[in-house]
């Protein structure tokens, strides 16, 4: 993401639900760390697997759908 800020893009993230393990945890749903931009999934996701993993994956894509709808990127890039 800095490498394509250096080269003069706007750049933000979007994370999804699983973004608060490992001693992080998410409190707003737009947050700046180390100069980037990241929109958050705020979700409280339960259930037993697989029910779980698609409900993580629905409201990332639901995020990731408000995001777009808001930020208006011109290239969407996703891993």
């Amino acid at each position: 993401m800095k490498a394509q800020i250096a080269s003069g893009l706007t750049v933000a993230g979007v994370t999804g639900v699983r973004q608060d393990q490992n001693g992080y945890q998410a409190v707003a749903p737009m947050e700046q760390f180390d100069g980037l931009e990241f929109f958050r999934t705020l979700a409280d996701v339960h259930g037993p697997s697989p029910v779980r993993e698609w409900r993580e994956i629905s409201v990332f894509a639901d995020r990731i759908a408000q995001v777009v709808q808001e930020y208006r990127p011109d290239i969407l890039h996703a891993h």
